[in-house]
């Protein structure tokens, strides 16, 4: 599935017109916090991006976007739900 993937992330960015210019070095673990977000488009674009290097990250989303199909998709993706609720 990895060279699959790679391919619709390459294809995404192509079809769009981008060029990725940049490499990702090959590290074991990293922490990368993205913000702010502007749309769920930026999630779409981060996929894609992860798909282009055969990359396999955990992501961080709200508990409310856990719901079917929704919720299997982005456990899929790697995703956790967050609650975001203060406990105090």
């Amino acid at each position: 599935m990895g060279a699959f993937n790679r391919f619709v992330g390459k294809s995404f960015f192509k079809i769009l017109g981008w060029k990725i210019l940049d490499t990702v070095p090959k590290v074991p673990k990293c922490v990368s916090v993205l913000a702010p977000h502007t749309s769920i488009w930026d999630m779409i674009y981060g996929k894609m991006y992860n798909w282009y290097f055969d990359m396999k990250p955990n992501i961080m989303v709200k508990k409310e976007f856990f719901f079917f199909p929704m919720g299997w998709l982005l456990r899929r993706w790697g995703g956790f739900p967050v609650d975001r609720q203060y406990p105090g």
